[in-house]
């Protein structure tokens, strides 16, 4: 079963209004806001828990030595620990720390607070319908 002409036809305004959202959640954020790859990362900790930078990498799907750069930068801002493996000497365990925990749920707040606004201006209708979707584009955002 494939998709019809009409939603084949549809995917380019989807994928549009996608990114239009993301890039204006992405500006909803603290003035000391971290990069994106930086908040990546650490949204990727929070998702898996302490983990190595190769696990870090491989769920960011980034090359390792980005990750040993953006873990560099979080370290020089007090929002990771480096641990010994204690299965694996020679591999270090990443771990967020409370600062890095608070900015976080700063961020996520601010990002929330805009969306809930926005979401206020649509009738009752429109805010389920768009409501409805989000575990669907859930399921999407983590297909391989």
């Amino acid at each position: 079963m494939g998709l019809s002409e009409s939603e084949i036809e549809s995917i380019p305004e989807l994928r549009l209004g996608l990114l239009r959202l993301s890039r204006r959640l992405r500006q909803e954020r603290p003035l000391d806001a971290l990069t994106p790859s930086q908040v990546a990362v650490l949204a990727t900790l929070v998702r898996q828990g302490p983990s190595t930078p190769g696990q870090i990498a491989e769920g960011e799907r980034i090359k390792p030595p980005s990750v040993t750069r953006i873990l560099a930068s979080l370290e020089d801002e007090g929002l990771i620990t480096r641990e010994p493996d204690p299965q694996d000497g020679r591999q270090v365990i990443i771990n967020l720390t409370e600062r890095a925990q608070t900015r976080i749920a700063a961020s996520r707040e601010a990002k929330n607070v805009w969306l809930r606004q926005q979401l206020d201006q649509l009738s009752s209708e429109e805010r389920a319908r768009i409501l409805s979707v989000a575990p669907l584009l859930n399921r999407l955002a983590m297909a391989d």
